[in-house]
């Protein structure tokens, strides 16, 4: 929450996400809308937002949001819910089961598992929030996605987007754009897409999945923290090695035609990746961290 304080030092403005976060601490249930805030109840319900700026905040069942036009907000309850962001810059946050959780057009935020509910303190004395399996999805524009505890799948869409996994084992696509994907704890698996991205698997085995559509003149992308001994992986075999034969081709290692070449700078090694022997790279990834790679580290 942020205030903005006047000379006399009290408080000139609450906004509706304040209201949320006054009622998630004191336990206020409610249902009804209060301006254009909008609060659920325990069944399943669907909610409809229009061109202005609306705030719904679900309660226990499966319940459906629209939020539609307008810069909006919506908070998910207990229950499995779907959340469409629609046009605008909306913020959206998951919470308790699997949620849907969609921002559509527009520089969207969007928390998965985050809000509701009673935090405990795990093992290492750590406060959590509520777990959740989620799908998020980014839609257009450039947005930010944040995974929690759960397994989630987490989508960027169109646009440059900044995605963080949660605790657990994430998907985690970036598709259109100039992305920065960071996979956080546990086995991850990363794939940028379309663009020229950066990709951090965090700890754990990781996986950097490339494919077919991604390669361009020019194009690059970037491994930010390769570890041969937690096991990462660079898998290339979505790609076809040899666009001049029919059938789809694997890579050959160390070979610049068709392959996959290695080239030793101090502080990384950059791949290239030729797909039609013309002894011109397609595609670049520049991958630090452990650097001394060999074909066990990748999917040909």
């Amino acid at each position: 929450m942020s205030y903005n304080e006047g000379a006399s030092g009290t408080v000139s403005e609450i906004g509706p996400f304040d209201i949320l976060s006054i009622q998630y601490l004191y336990g206020l249930t409610t249902s009804g809308t209060v301006g254009n805030l909008t609060f659920g109840s325990d069944a399943a319900e669907a909610y409809s937002g229009g061109s202005g700026g609306q705030f719904f905040h679900t309660e226990s069942g499966n319940d459906t949001v629209d939020l539609g036009a307008g810069d909006d907000g919506a908070v998910a309850g207990y229950g499995s819910d779907t959340v469409f962001g629609g046009a605008g810059n909306d913020y959206i946050f998951g919470n308790h089961n699997s949620d849907l959780l969609s921002g559509g057009d527009g520089d969207d935020t969007i928390y998965g598992g985050q809000n509701d509910g009673t935090p405990r303190t795990d093992a290492y004395g750590n406060l959590r929030m509520q777990d959740g399996v989620e799908t998020i999805v980014g839609g257009a524009g450039n947005d930010l996605l944040v995974g929690n505890y759960g397994n989630e799948t987490m989508e960027g869409g169109t646009g440059n987007d900044t995605i963080y996994g949660g605790q657990n084992d994430d998907t985690i696509l970036g598709q259109d754009g100039n992305d920065y994907l960071y996979g956080n704890r546990d086995n991850d698996t990363l794939s940028g897409g379309v663009g020229n991205d950066d990709l951090d698997g965090g700890s754990g085995t990781d996986v950097f999945v490339f494919a077919d559509g991604e390669l361009s003149n020019g194009s690059y992308d970037v491994i930010r923290d390769f570890s041969q001994s937690e096991g990462d992986q660079i898998d290339l075999s979505g790609i076809d090695a040899n666009t001049g034969s029919s059938g789809d081709q694997a890579f050959l290692f160390g070979i610049y035609n068709n392959g996959v070449q290695l080239f030793d700078n101090t502080d990384y090694v950059t791949l290239t990746l030729d797909v039609d022997g013309d002894s011109s790279y397609d595609h670049l990834i520049y991958v630090y961290g452990d650097t001394s790679l060999t074909a066990s580290d990748f999917v040909l």
